[in-house]
């Protein structure tokens, strides 16, 4: 099975789009939100070892889930255009760390971002959707974000997976599966909290 990349159908990214349009990201992020899911078990499954895998939505299903993903993420130098265009933001070159995840390898860890918030809002009914409109210099502004944890903490599953994917660069030899469980339990003690 070839998996699927998902595909972003708009023209400009989130941190530039008006209030409309970022509207219009959450409702599409929603709707595709269960056909992602799907999509992932699939290239789960259709990996030898993990093919009794499912989506079940309990904390168990993160580490076969993390393990698999640490076999398949990937990452590739920065092309030249992409140091220039971080140096045009102010970003140094010392600052820049030469390599980024793939296409494919950012898709993957949307789709398990997608899965861990699914996994928590079974797993705890005091936490709901939001999205994030208020502050625009916030690093999750415009963001579908998971609410209702203790102290008014808001969780970013997709900043937060793909930043833990960035960091195998430095530990392949550690679980990104118990990586996967650690959030999960991190972000359940502060929803535990408010229910």
């Amino acid at each position: 099975m070839e998996y699927e990349i998902i595909y972003y159908p708009f023209p400009k990214p989130v941190e530039e789009m008006s209030r409309p349009e970022l509207k219009e990201y959450n409702a599409w992020f929603h709707r595709i939100l269960p056909g992602r899911i799907a999509i992932l078990a699939g290239a789960v499954r259709a990996t030898l070892g993990y093919e009794h895998w499912q989506p079940d939505c309990s904390p168990e299903s993160l580490k076969p889930l993390g393990e698999w993903f640490l076999e398949k993420a990937e990452m590739r130098p920065l092309t030249e255009g992409e140091y220039t265009h971080l140096q045009s933001e102010g970003v140094s070159r010392a600052k820049v760390l030469g390599w980024a995840l793939t296409s494919e390898t950012t898709s993957l860890a949307m789709d398990i971002a997608m899965y861990i918030s699914q996994v928590l809002l079974q797993n705890h009914p005091s936490l709901k959707w939001d999205q994030q409109l208020k502050r625009k210099r916030s690093l999750d502004y415009g963001q579908p974000l998971l609410t209702g944890f203790r102290g008014g903490k808001q969780f970013n599953p997709i900043r937060t997976v793909v930043q833990h994917a960035r960091m195998l660069k430095w530990e392949w030899e550690r679980s990104l599966g118990t990586r996967l469980l650690e959030i999960y339990e991190t972000w359940s003690k502060d929803a535990n909290s408010a229910m």
